[in-house]
């Protein structure tokens, strides 16, 4: 989903509409690549990156389907690095994860039923 950041003409900074359009695209960021792929940092970081490589060979604003987070795990302290996706990047992240992972054998087969 795009958002135009439309050019001030009512006395708005600039800085208050681009918050807004980030405010709008956070939105669309509805999945957690943690807990979708249960599995540990480094292939989730290895999932994504596939992922976002597929969308800029697509010319897709990667900044519209994933985005960085970092959650704080309140019984460790620990910080934890996470991806907030779209529903585009939450697919994109299902294809090309690890297929021994249950959940992404399965979107695999099953898109190719619906294809074929």
């Amino acid at each position: 989903m795009k958002y135009a950041i439309i050019k001030s003409e009512l006395g708005f900074p600039n800085e208050v509409l681009s918050n807004l359009a980030e405010a709008l695209r956070n939105k669309e960021l509805a999945y957690s690549a943690s807990s979708l792929m249960q599995t540990s940092l480094d292939q989730i970081s290895e999932t994504v990156n596939r992922a976002i490589k597929v969308c800029l060979a697509q010319k897709i604003p990667v900044n519209e389907h994933f985005k960085r987070v970092y959650i704080v795990d309140a019984e460790t302290h620990e910080i934890i690095r996470d991806w907030k996706l779209s529903r585009l990047g939450y697919a994109l992240v299902l294809l090309n994860g690890n297929t021994e992972n249950p959940l992404v054998a399965n979107t695999q087969i099953e898109l190719l039923r619906v294809l074929l």
